[in-house]
């Protein structure tokens, strides 16, 4: 067996190969993690039981249309604020950590405003609009926590199916496989 890491075969792989099996991974990595986090964020919300699993139904199928665009969305983001290649290891974290915080905030709040508008509306019978604006100020307000942890369990999943994270997908040596959106 070759040695070396995952990092290295990804790097082997063509691009072609790699763009191809970036959508439905970050589709999977949207959709189990909206679930988890979201559920609990509905509960907060004060969503209930059934409008707790007519958001998560409506946040799937939104998740499932939308999570390669997201994918994308993110490697953009993160190619506009990427550190310079002499920065430091703190100062890409950090950078890295911001361009999660803006790709979320600019894509994910507004999407999960849609899904407890939904929620509230097969729960209540009308969109509950208090709800879907205190769901979305909540969301905001801890997509410091919420932002990089969906990143890394993105880039996680990527690893794990072979696919370069978002923020290798900046790189101008040629293998970069970042798609224009």
């Amino acid at each position: 067996m070759p040695e070396g890491t995952i990092d290295d075969c990804v790097d082997e792989m063509p691009a072609s190969s790699r763009k191809e099996h970036k959508t439905p991974v970050d589709t999977i990595a949207n959709i189990t993690y909206s679930l988890a986090v979201g559920g609990a964020l509905d509960y907060a919300c004060g969503l209930y039981p059934l409008g707790i699993l007519a958001s998560r139904a409506s946040a799937t199928a939104m998740n499932a249309a939308t999570g390669g665009i997201y994918g994308r969305w993110r490697e953009i983001v993160y190619r506009t604020v990427r550190p310079l290649e002499t920065s430091g290891h703190a100062r890409k974290s950090i950078t890295m950590t911001v361009a999660d915080l803006i790709a979320f905030n600019t894509f994910q709040v507004p999407l999960y405003g849609i899904g407890l508008a939904v929620g509230s509306f097969i729960s209540e019978g009308h969109v509950n609009m208090e709800k879907v604006w205190t769901g979305m100020s909540f969301l905001a307000s801890i997509s410091p926590l919420i932002a990089p942890t969906l990143g890394w369990y993105t880039d996680g999943l990527r690893k794990l199916f072979i696919v370069k994270g978002a923020a290798h997908c900046t790189e101008s040596d040629g293998t970069s496989s970042t798609t224009k959106f």
